[in-house]
């Protein structure tokens, strides 16, 4: 074991010299860095910068104690009314004096103290260091003579009586022209209470007024609707959307179910058409009216079974029927013969025979 600690403790020949190398570059370096201020030059600073700020706040700081002190000079003024001279004893810069002048000049008018920092390149230090100063006065505005006076009416029709009329019985020039306006812009006269309507009549005007009001009342002829009867076999569905109630879909509906059933023999079959009521029903019927000779018509002897299928009032065992016995019997010699056809009733031979011919 002592063996082991002694070896530990003890070095080659070798090994001294790197330690002795190590510590030499240790006590180099500490040198170095000890003594590299008096072996390399340093930088010098440049404080020109900084000094120049430094005369920009102090310059700052005497123009706002100046500002501050020139307070005690100030007076108050209109900005519409004030002149450059004005301005300049104020401490606003010339241009912007101009700026105002040629404002004002073009029409511009200051209404409150903010507007004037709208001025272009305004300086608003200024603005706040002298606006507890501006005064703008704001012209009065004229007020409308309501007091009494001596009126001398005479009957009248407000409708139809002038201007020059109204002022000889004690209106004033506005008063008279509020009348004439009130029965063009608004509505004629319909009785004399609407005198209270007009603006500067007040009630006690109007009270003496409406007794000497007097309204022709002119009864309007009511013009004669031409009523247009609609054919409902040859309608297009413009003639039928004139027609109350009816709307585009329903109009759509009537003409396809038309050509269905190859035109219309009686208005009650539009009660057949999809989603027709009796109401509706009551406000067009006296409308319209049906043209039989127009309707087209099926033969029985020759209109195949397709043909004779389509048609809305025939079903499929009915047509079979029909077909069986005209190709199977004879031909048919006569409409009503359809009545001994197995599964055609009195009702239905009352609605297709007008849709059948030989």
């Amino acid at each position: 074991m002592w063996k082991g600690v002694k070896e530990f403790f003890t070095y080659t020949k070798k090994q001294r010299n790197g330690l002795l190398v190590l510590v030499l570059l240790v006590i180099g370096m500490q040198a170095y860095l000890y003594f590299d201020d008096f072996f390399i030059a340093q930088p010098s600073s440049d404080f020109s910068q900084f000094d120049s700020i430094v005369a920009y706040r102090k310059t700052q700081i005497t123009e706002v104690k100046e500002g501050f002190k020139a307070q005690d000079s100030l007076f108050f003024f209109d900005p519409n009314e004030a002149s450059v001279q004005d301005f300049t004893l104020l401490g606003l810069d010339g241009r912007v004096s101009k700026s105002i002048i040629n404002y004002r000049t073009k029409g511009g008018q200051f209404r409150k103290k903010e507007d004037v920092l709208k001025i272009y390149n305004m300086d608003s230090a200024w603005y706040f260091r002298v606006s507890d100063f501006i005064v703008i006065n704001t012209p009065a505005k004229k007020e409308r003579d309501f007091s009494k006076k001596n009126y001398s009416f005479k009957s009248f029709d407000p409708n139809t009586v002038s201007k020059k009329q109204l002022e000889k019985m004690g209106l004033r020039d506005w008063q008279a022209k509020n009348i004439i306006t009130y029965r063009e812009k608004v509505k004629p006269f319909a009785h004399p209470e609407q005198i209270y309507k007009v603006y500067g009549i007040d009630s006690a005007l109007a009270k003496k007024m409406i007794p000497f009001v007097n309204i022709e009342l002119v009864e309007e002829e009511k013009p004669v609707e031409e009523v247009v009867i609609i054919n409902l076999n040859t309608a297009d569905s413009l003639a039928l959307l004139s027609l109350k109630g009816i709307g585009s879909a329903y109009a759509h509906r009537i003409l396809e179910y038309r050509e269905k059933l190859g035109g219309f023999v009686s208005t009650t079959q539009l009660m057949e058409v999809y989603g027709m009521d009796e109401e509706r029903m009551k406000m067009i019927l006296p409308f319209i009216e049906i043209h039989k000779g127009q309707v087209r018509k099926l033969s029985l002897n020759t209109s195949s079974f397709k043909e004779l299928l389509s048609h809305p009032y025939l079903n499929y065992e009915v047509v079979k029927n029909i077909v069986n016995f005209r190709d199977n019997v004879r031909p048919y010699e006569s409409v009503d013969e359809l009545k001994q056809i197995e599964l055609i009733d009195d009702v239905l031979f009352s609605k297709i025979a007008p849709y059948l011919r030989l």
